[in-house]
Order: C-alpha cells, then structure tokens, then sequence
C-alpha cells in the first residue's frame, strides 16, 4: 500500500525532505494554532506538499495569543537551528508555513497580519 503523497504531474511518488515542518495556521485575529508535520516534495518537479499533520497542535485556539506567538518563534528558532546544522537544505530553505482556515479569511486579513510587526517573524526576507 501507498503511504507518500503521489505528485499528480509526475506520477510518482513524493519523498520525505523534513520532518517536524511547522504548519502554523491563522485566523482573522492572528495565529489560530501551531502544529508539527511532515513535507514532502516530488524529486522530478520540486512540487512540495504538507502531510502527516499531528493530531494535537503544539499551541491551539484555547492558549492566549501572546503565547501563541511565543511557542511559535521558539518553534521556528528550533527547527532553524536543526535546518542549519544540517548539509541537505539551502540557504533559503524555511522549515514552516503559514496556512489559513479559509479562502476568504486568506483574501481579506492577510496583508493586515503582515503588516503587523508582531508577525513579522512569519514571513522572512527572501534574499539573492
């Protein structure tokens, strides 16, 4: 039985490039919960997916959002460490992404929550 997650274009399937990639998910009001997962990417095409979600955020809803933000720097500031010590990411490599809870909460508050110096760390600058 297949486990991967199969790249549709290419029709292979894909490969594990890191575990405990951070999938920090967002509300209208800012970071909604943090959670640990898997990424995947396909060898021929460099099409990446996230899969193998945790069942448990790290950080949810029901935390206050001062500390949501806190847990989700000190993630990112771990899994940086461990993306630098290694020799299999790029430079540019960022080990987490942000997804949000819905198509039209994407449209209307995500250029709000990027401007807001208390996300900042969210969103790297991509350097040449």
């Amino acid at each position: 039985m297949i486990q991967r997650p199969i790249c549709v274009s290419c029709r292979c399937e894909m490969n594990c490039t890191k575990n405990c990639y951070l999938l920090i998910e967002m509300s209208a009001t800012g970071i909604y919960g943090v959670w640990k997962s898997d990424l995947y990417t396909c060898a021929d095409c460099g099409a990446m997916s996230v899969t193998g979600i945790a069942g448990s955020p790290i950080v949810g809803p029901d935390a206050p959002p001062e500390l949501r933000i806190e847990v989700a720097k000190k993630e990112i500031a771990a899994i940086e460490r461990d993306v630098a010590d290694s020799k299999y990411f790029d430079a540019g490599f960022v080990p987490w992404t942000v997804v949000w809870g819905g198509r039209h909460e994407r449209n209307s508050n995500e250029p709000e929550i990027m401007a807001d110096p208390a996300y900042s760390f969210l969103y790297p600058k991509v350097t040449a």
